[in-house]
């Protein structure tokens, strides 16, 4: 079964605020650009990856998987933040956790935040391996801090797992108290 990646139209549009792609894939992501090219590549590779069966995935020992996070909302306009993301799965317990930081907004600024994602579960479904996550943090989007309160579902992709790409949903509460929809798009690579 092949993925096939689905921007939301707030996705998309904090995507292509973000500018188009370079042939730089440097993976020490320093810059926005890194960040920007290395997730451009993985959309490519999940494009066309298969999502991994479960019977395929490890059952011993973990693995880190290393990638991006894309948040957004909707407000007047559209706004969000880009972030390096590492996930660690441990096939073991069959749970997965991690965090994502260093978040650019579209105007390629750094921005602060700090997003966890806690009590993963790894499941089997009829279409292959998937997990499950809550998610919670603290991000500036739409130049001010927005507690983040959601959960994520994906799955596990390649021949052994080797990718991960999931949606974040939930809320974006502001310092007033004012909550909106907010969503993300999770890509990472062993």
């Amino acid at each position: 079964m092949k993925l096939k990646i689905i921007l939301s139209p707030v996705a998309f549009a904090v995507v292509s605020a973000c500018g188009g792609s370079s042939d730089n894939s440097d993976a020490s992501l320093a810059s926005f650009e890194d960040l920007r090219d290395q997730t451009d590549t993985l959309y490519t590779e999940l494009e066309t990856a298969d999502i991994t069966d479960y019977a395929d995935l490890p059952t011993s020992g973990s693995a880190t998987y290393e990638g991006s996070l894309l948040l957004a909302i909707a407000t007047d306009e559209v706004d969000g933040a880009l972030g390096v993301l590492e996930m660690t799965a441990d096939f073991a317990d069959s749970t997965i956790s991690g965090n994502a930081s260093n978040f650019f907004n579209p105007d390629q600024e750094r921005v602060a935040g700090s997003v966890n994602f806690t009590n993963g579960e790894i499941l089997e479904d009829s279409g292959g391996a998937f997990f499950t996550t809550d998610v919670s943090g603290s991000v500036t989007i739409a130049g001010g801090s927005m507690e983040i309160d959601g959960e994520s579902f994906g799955y596990f992709a390649g021949n052994d797992g080797e990718l991960l790409t999931g949606l974040v949903t939930g809320s974006a509460t502001d310092t007033s108290g004012d909550s909106i929809y907010m969503e993300g798009l999770i890509a990472a690579e062993q």
